[in-house]
């Protein structure tokens, strides 16, 4: 899987990543919803042909960057509050502020949804713009930026949603709305595994959430931690690369 850009440095990525598998959620597992994807937690380091491999993505609405925000940006977010989404975070980019979320310490996924009873989801694709398969790629990207204390990691699905969509529905997949109930359904019928990526406070990365299967986490992590997130058509090297 090609992921990172081609400039990202090897040494770095396999200091900040992790690899494991995957499983839907049993009868023990409470708190989250009946068919939710999460991490085995078999988290095991990266080879060095592995982390060679996850270099190499040419196409930005595919891609995953690490980014490090500018200091003097990162202060301003800290300083704004409530107020963050008046704060320029990317430099002559249209990009749409869409809140934040504040996290415990070891939490195997953090999104909720506060529609149901506030269960996590586990490994998921957003849907803010709501484009079928054919058009998936035109979705926009998210930023998320971690406000701190703690670090926190990104994880992210082997398989985007329109392999899984293709695999599930071939008569047909191009017409389909990924959904995260189709995440489940390959995870039911096939394996997947999953990269976690650290990403430390002032810190923040840039993907395709409509396309990449995802989540964030704090296994193993003690303190909280705040996202910010923003959407948008955000070009590759908007913001300095961490990698």
């Amino acid at each position: 899987m090609e992921l990172f850009p081609i400039e990202a440095g090897v040494s770095e990525i396999l200091r900040r990543c992790r690899v494991g598998g995957t499983r839907q959620v049993g009868t023990n597992d409470t708190g989250y919803e009946s068919r939710a994807v999460i991490p085995r937690g078999d988290w095991r380091p990266l080879t060095t042909s592995q982390a060679k491999q996850l270099r190499g993505a040419t196409d930005a609405r595919r891609m995953v960057e690490i980014v490090r925000l500018p200091s003097e940006v990162f202060a301003a977010i800290i300083g704004a509050g409530q107020g963050r989404a008046d704060i320029p975070v990317l430099p002559s980019t249209d990009a749409t502020y869409r809140g934040a979320m504040t996290c415990t310490g070891d939490t195997l996924t953090t999104t909720v949804n506060p529609e149901n009873d506030g269960l996590r989801i586990g490994l998921h694709l957003d849907n803010w713009d709501q484009q079928t398969c054919a058009n998936r790629l035109d979705s926009r990207r998210r930023l998320m930026v971690n406000l701190g204390p703690a670090p926190r990691y990104l994880l992210i699905g082997e398989f985007d949603a329109t392999w899984i969509c293709r695999e599930l529905y071939p008569g047909d997949h191009a017409d389909r709305y990924p959904h995260t109930d189709d995440v489940a359904e390959f995870v039911a019928r096939w394996s997947m595994e999953c990269l976690r990526i650290r990403i430390d406070p002032g810190e923040g990365y840039v993907a395709p959430t409509e396309v990449l299967v995802h989540d964030g986490s704090t296994t193993g992590i003690t303190g909280r931690s705040t996202a910010a997130f923003w959407l948008g058509h955000l070009p590759q090297g908007v913001l300095p690369s961490a990698l």
